[in-house]
């Protein structure tokens, strides 16, 4: 055999094979895959801060005496505790670059209004949401144990308020969103993960999951 054909002859071998080792590669990663989730600083907190939402102490503001009790009122700030999610995805089976799905998450806010003379609690309320949405990904990396994405979804927000004078609370529904600008993935089959976006789901999140 002539010897300069050898390399040729070579590359030829390995683009021949290239297909195959490719499709074996991709069949070897799951398809599917559900996680778990929890955020924090998410846009869900901004929504507490309209004047809708404020305890209206100023109801009688007109009133000098009315202006006088509000003043002995202060808002003890807000507790947010982290948001938790569930969620699925499924590849698209022509390139696998690509994943669509659908999220759930719960998260709630608490507000305390205080006296500054006993320090004694005088109001609360809770805000509660229920959030359902839709998403897309797009992989920047995909390997077996290695991945990084961006991801960006729309969906709807059920948020329940409830004031310790309320028997029942009100119910109101808005859109809402997630985009991520970043995320990473470390595993095959059980993995864990971390994001950073912004939207209802938080600024800076924690996964981990199972692909089947």
């Amino acid at each position: 055999m002539n010897v300069k054909k050898q390399p040729f002859l070579l590359f030829f071998v390995l683009l021949a094979a290239w297909p195959m080792a490719g499709r074996a590669q991709n069949d070897d990663i799951p398809l599917r895959e559900v996680s778990v989730g929890m955020g924090i600083g998410t846009s869900n907190l901004k929504w507490n801060l309209s004047s809708e939402d404020t305890y209206d102490y100023w109801f009688y503001r007109e009133k000098p005496l009315a202006a006088y009790r509000h003043l002995k009122i202060y808002d003890d700030g807000s507790v947010q505790p982290p948001c938790y999610t569930v969620a699925f995805r499924q590849d698209f089976k022509v390139g696998r670059w690509m994943s669509y799905g659908l999220t759930a998450s719960y998260e709630y806010t608490k507000n305390t209004w205080k006296s500054r003379l006993t320090d004694k609690t005088v109001a609360t309320s809770r805000d509660s949401y229920f959030t359902l949405m839709p998403a897309l990904r797009y992989y920047y990396l995909r390997h077996r144990g290695f991945r990084m994405y961006t991801e960006a979804g729309v969906g709807v927000s059920l948020r329940y308020t409830r004031s310790m004078e309320e028997r029942s609370g009100h119910h109101k529904i808005r859109f809402t969103g997630q985009f991520t600008g970043f995320g990473i993935q470390m595993g095959k089959r059980v993995f864990f993960g971390s994001e950073l976006g912004y939207g209802c789901l938080g600024v800076a999140r924690m996964i981990a999951g199972y692909r089947f």
